[in-house]
């Protein structure tokens, strides 16, 4: 068989970047910047910051200085779900979870995350029940959330009798 090419454009099917800069995060290579939300600190690299939200790149200016950590408020982005969080700025992957839904909804939003903020959404609609219908739409009330909203909708119209028997659902859903 005779190849006979000019060129050949090759390329990888998954670029390695990403994963490379996280385990330098994760070695502490060439980090420059600390991210820290209450007593929890994690080592990152600016320029991968920078990238990951608009937030952080107001944060990330020419004024910022280099000793200083990027500080979060815990009641926007909890501690627990920071590690998780920052993966995701290298890798653009994260496992969202019941048990984390909420505080990656609320992170997002703080940092303007749109795809991520849409994903927990999409997820949160996906697992209404009965039993935690009430709650899901508060939270999608108090952040916005259209979609989980209309998930909420849909579902208390399509459990209209057993909702209406329930004083604590129709207390939230009329108020």
């Amino acid at each position: 068989m005779n190849l006979n090419f000019e060129e050949f454009d090759f390329v990888l099917s998954e670029n390695p970047l990403p994963a490379r800069m996280q385990l330098y995060r994760e070695q502490k290579i060439f980090t420059d910047v600390k991210i820290k939300v209450g007593d929890l600190e994690l080592d990152a690299h600016r320029v991968v910051l920078r990238d990951s939200s608009p937030v952080i790149r107001a944060m990330i200016s020419e004024k910022w200085s280099n000793g200083k950590a990027l500080e979060f408020d815990e009641e926007f982005v909890d501690p627990e779900i920071l590690e998780d969080l920052v993966n995701f700025f290298y890798i653009s992957r994260i496992k969202i979870t019941l048990e984390n839904a909420f505080s990656l909804c609320l992170a997002s939003h703080y940092l303007n995350l749109p795809e991520l903020l849409s994903a927990c959404e999409q997820f949160l609609s996906s697992k209404i029940v009965f039993e935690n219908v009430v709650d899901f739409f508060i939270f999608s009330r108090k952040l916005g959330l259209e979609a989980l909203k209309k998930s909420c909708a849909k579902y208390f119209s399509a459990q209209g009798e057993k909702i209406l028997q329930n004083a604590t659902i129709c207390k939230h859903i009329f108020h």
